[in-house]
């Protein structure tokens, strides 16, 4: 019998949580729903784009993490032990990018993460692209719910 991480992976994470709600994006930036992560030690971001409308001559869509120490806290962008930014860039139509994050680069004091999205459209009549953001969480203490 092979192990449950294997054949049962769903009982390790937790996914039923939009990051970024998925709608049709004019330019410029949004900001996506505030997520807990305090009971989990890392996490997916998996962004994607569908439909690109409006013919732009090129479309870009960059997510990043940010994470505050409480609701009154000011967001602040999420760095990797080398000091960069959590980014996944997507640069057109139907396309999918994960991004492994650890959230023990955090610190303690940090519970809540958001994912901020920028798009940007070159040309094109008022385009729009469908756009999203979803975060996976896993490696609790306890089996999530």
């Amino acid at each position: 019998m092979a192990h449950p991480s294997l054949v049962n992976i769903g009982a390790y994470i937790h996914a039923a949580l939009l990051a970024l709600s998925v709608r049709a994006q004019d330019a410029g930036p949004v900001e996506g729903n505030v997520l807990p992560v305090e009971d989990f030690r890392s996490g997916v971001l998996v962004a994607f784009t569908g439909e690109v409308a409006g013919a732009p001559a090129t479309t870009a869509v960059t997510y990043k993490l940010q994470s505050r120490t409480d609701a009154d806290g000011t967001w602040t962008d999420v760095r990797n032990p080398d000091g960069d930014t959590y980014t996944a860039a997507l640069t057109g139509a139907d396309q999918v990018k994960e991004l492994d994050v650890n959230f023990l680069h955090l610190g303690d004091e940090h519970a809540e993460l958001r994912v901020v999205g920028e798009v940007a459209f070159t040309g094109g009549a008022t385009p729009t692209v469908v756009a999203g953001a979803l975060l996976v969480r896993g490696g609790s203490s306890r089996r999530p719910v």
